[in-house]
């Protein structure tokens, strides 16, 4: 049967060799899909530099010359090795059939030769690991039958970082291209587990309306760029852009630019949403990590439901035993989900498996069914908010006299922005640069390498339900708080502290520990330690916080400075726009309206 496909091909060859004109070809080998095949950016040259990627010596550069090669070497084995520019030069009638469900390594690869959809995935930001700071990017390939997806095959694109490197070295070899990337194919039920169960991230489906034609083209493509190694780049080259280079191939138009200084998971959700007339996406699901299920269901019982189920936590069952048999099982479903967070989070810990045995044992003892019915939450898709990129200008008052300020970030967000793929009650910045003005001069105001900001809040305050809190920024600035006339002071700041939330209200506390250069000219200390309290809420729609540092100058004794105050307050949020109003004070007072411009 193979050697008849093969001879079909070679006659297929020779049919075109003799009624097609080289015309024609040059005009399908410029064409949209040919160029994203071979991966082709929009200054019209390959971004793939490995010429095991090309069959032509000039196809880097040459579309027309890598299309001509491939169709003279047209074969079962390139057929096998290029399976999406064999679909396309099949659709084209350029060569003959071949069954690509008879090639080996990529039905291995995808598992499968017809796949039934497409997805792209969206893991929300997690601030305790570098890589996923902005959030990650993959492609799960839908099969038939596989029910809720969890064996399908999904495609990640990732560094590949030795076991023994540590946060610190992944971000400095991260940022300057110090590791190999790749696509590589796994089970989408191990990213369940890992980003949604261990790490408590929600997951964001995007299913691709595609025709069997553009999945056929997307799969092939995918299986051909797993066979290259890239070099990693954490700001752009990143997860993001070669999902969104993969994904061109079935977009209208460029999704990223290699001209791009970051890229950006959710920007690249955003192109995805909004690329050309045609609608990319069928469909957009949420899949919440185990500890936001628990929460739903905790916040929809009663207050003596949720008392009682926290007495169960604690051995406690006389008030659950007072309760109606409705009410019961509503806590014992509750409990369920609970301890089925608790033991992702514990996986060794028998006293919370044989909790979970305890609860499931006394569900028996009731009618089957969930009885719970969880609210319509208001959700803000990762697409929807506001983008990566700011450029902000103030209007302040430093002690009366007036100024102003010009701030620059390529990447990505502060506390009071609206969440959208981000974690709620966090900040994360990187490249972030103020200058301040006045009529006499400009100078630099701050300059921020990273800044990290990291609530892990309690909305229920049920034992575990909550985390570490902790703050890293690394960077300088002119600490104009203390002095007016500040000098610009090189600095390592980290903290650790607890939040919690009540009624929408968030209260906080830390205790922080810079080490710096001196802030002013009478400074003889380079240490500074404080205690940080504050309250985050919500009024209208917007974010705000007020809080109170009270910081200590460290030297050979400890030197009291004065209370710092603290209060800032977004207004008027869209999607590309806020206008911010701020007041600080401690040594000077500092007022400030400021407009800013999302990107």
């Amino acid at each position: 049967m193979r050697s008849l496909q093969a001879l079909l091909i070679l006659l297929s060859v020779t049919f075109y060799a003799n009624s097609q004109t080289q015309s024609d070809l040059r005009i399908l080998a410029e064409s949209w899909e040919w160029k994203r095949l071979l991966q082709y950016n929009e200054a019209n040259v390959s971004d793939i530099e490995s010429k095991a990627f090309f069959l032509s010596p000039d196809g880097q550069f040459d579309p027309y010359s890598e299309l001509k090669t491939f169709i003279e070497h047209a074969s079962e084995v390139m057929a096998c090795r290029f399976p999406a520019r064999y679909a396309f030069a099949q659709h084209h009638n350029l060569v003959g059939y071949y069954d690509l469900a008879n090639c080996d390594d990529f039905t291995e690869f995808m598992r499968t030769s017809e796949p039934e959809g497409v997805t792209l995935i969206f893991a929300d930001g997690y601030l305790k690991n570098p890589a996923s700071f902005h959030g990650h990017l993959f492609i799960r390939i839908d099969q038939s039958g596989k029910g809720d997806g969890l064996l399908a095959t999904s495609l990640n694109f990732g560094a590949i970082v030795p076991d023994d490197d540590d946060p610190l070295t992944y971000i400095v070899k991260g940022i300057f291209g110090g590791y190999d990337a790749r696509f590589s194919a796994q089970p989408f039920y191990r990213h369940h587990i890992s980003y949604g169960q261990q790490e408590l991230r929600d997951l964001w489906e995007y299913k691709l309306d595609l025709t069997p034609y553009k999945k056929q083209l997307l799969t092939g493509l995918l299986f051909e760029l797993s066979q290259i190694k890239y070099q990693y780049f954490f700001i752009d080259e990143n997860c993001a852009y070669f999902v969104a280079r993969a994904l061109e191939i079935v977009a209208p138009e460029f999704l990223v630019k290699s001209s791009d200084k970051t890229v950006i998971p959710s920007e690249v959700i955003k192109s995805v949403m909004s690329a050309g007339d045609q609608q990319m996406v069928s469909e957009v699901t949420l899949i919440k990590s185990q500890q936001k299920k628990f929460q739903n269901h905790f916040h929809v019982l009663t207050k003596r439901q949720q008392v009682a189920l926290a007495d169960w936590i604690k051995r406690d069952k006389g008030l659950f035993d007072g309760l109606s048999k409705p009410s019961q099982k509503k806590v014992l479903i509750t409990l369920g989900s609970y301890y089925a967070f608790r033991i992702q989070q514990s996986p060794d810990n028998e006293n919370l498996k044989q909790a979970r045995r305890d609860v499931i044992k006394s569900l028996l003892q009731y009618e089957p069914g969930n009885t719970i019915k969880l609210e319509e939450e208001q959700r803000v898709y990762p697409h929807e908010g506001q983008a990566a990129a700011l450029l902000r200008t103030e209007l302040l008052s430093l002690d009366g006299n007036l100024g102003g300020k010009i701030t620059m970030r390529p990447t990505y967000y502060d506390r009071i922005q609206p969440s959208g793929g981000r974690p709620n009650q966090s900040a994360m910045a990187m490249g972030q640069i103020g200058f301040y003005f006045d009529n006499d001069h400009l100078e630099l105001d701050h300059l921020y390498g990273i800044h990290v900001e990291s609530f892990d809040i309690s909305s229920t305050g049920v034992e575990g339900d909550g985390g570490e809190s902790w703050t890293l920024t690394l960077g300088a600035q002119r600490n104009r708080l203390r002095s007016i006339d500040a000098k610009v002071a090189a600095f390592v700041a980290g903290g650790y502290g607890i939040a919690t939330k009540w009624r929408g209200i968030v209260p906080y506390l830390f205790g922080h520990g810079r080490v710096h250069m001196k802030e002013t000219e009478r400074d003889n200390h380079s240490l500074t330690a404080s205690m940080r309290a504050g309250l985050e809420w919500r009024w209208f729609g917007e974010k705000a916080f007020c809080e109170a540092e009270k910081p200590f100058s460290i030297t050979t004794s400890v030197t009291s400075q004065d209370l710092i105050g603290r209060c800032h307050l977004s207004l008027n949020s869209t999607n590309n726009s806020d206008f911010r109003f701020t007041v600080e004070a401690q040594n000077t007072l500092l007022i400030s309206l400021a407009a800013s411009i999302y990107f």
